[in-house]
């Protein structure tokens, strides 16, 4: 089989919100800021994308004017975010489409860990592996925490801006898995003190809060050739 090569997601947006209101969009369990219709421009639609915490980088084309207006086509390409992506969603009537479907030989593995205790501990296992974390435990101690759990380097974002691994309000923390992983296995609650609350862990790829499951190895074969002759297919690795 040829090596997989990387397609960026397209996805359209169509703006059926009126002149005058305003709408938000939704990727991945984060929403965007209101965006007016005839008053704010792509260029905010673009930032405001891009401040989620769940985008990792786009590109913006568009049909007409620079101003969203009611009837505008825009194309956003996520060039962070590779593989098959969720829709985004809109708080109004806007149309959203695949207009192209992302494809790639590598992709992070992302977990997300939610937890509204206010007090107490847990017990975290990977495969055989486990360690125990306060619920007031800081970004920092997670991070190094989880990367010994998993045995491989991971970045850890909190999403809801608490600080710790547990509030009242709920927290949401993603787990950025940097070592070349398949598919891994969910982090897993393993024993609870925890009270007033509970901490889950979304490991499955559930897109709506900004699950998302690894791809690797690489796959797919090559040949070389030279003066007319040509190698076997041989595997990338």
């Amino acid at each position: 089989a040829p090596i997989t090569e990387v397609i960026h997601e397209v996805q359209t947006i169509e703006i059926n919100t009126l002149n005058g209101s305003s709408f938000s969009l939704t990727f991945q369990g984060k929403t965007t800021t209101p965006l007016q219709v005839g008053q704010d421009t792509v260029g905010n639609l673009h930032r405001a994308l891009e401040a989620l915490p769940t985008i990792s980088g786009i590109k913006i084309s568009h049909n007409a004017s620079a101003v969203l207006q009611a009837g505008g086509i825009i194309d956003i390409e996520f060039v962070g975010n590779l593989g098959s992506l969720p829709l985004m969603t809109s708080s109004g009537k806007e149309f959203i489409l695949k207009k192209t479907m992302g494809e790639a030989p590598f992709r992070k593995e992302v977990q997300i860990i939610r937890c509204d205790a206010t007090y107490g501990s847990v017990v975290l296992s990977f495969k055989h592996e486990t360690t125990i974390f306060q619920f007031d435990s800081i970004i920092s101690v997670i991070q190094l925490h989880l990367s010994k759990l998993i045995a491989g380097s991971v970045t850890v974002t909190e999403l809801s801006d608490f600080g710790t691994l547990c509030s009242a309000k709920g927290t949401a923390i993603q787990v950025i898995f940097d070592s070349p992983i398949a598919d891994a296995p969910p982090i897993k609650v393993e024993a609870s003190t925890l009270v007033g609350g509970s901490l889950v862990v979304y490991g499955d790829g559930e897109a709506s809060v900004g699950a998302v499951n690894g791809i690797f190895p690489l796959s797919g074969s090559f040949s070389l050739s030279y003066d007319g002759r040509k190698t076997p297919p041989m595997t990338y690795d």
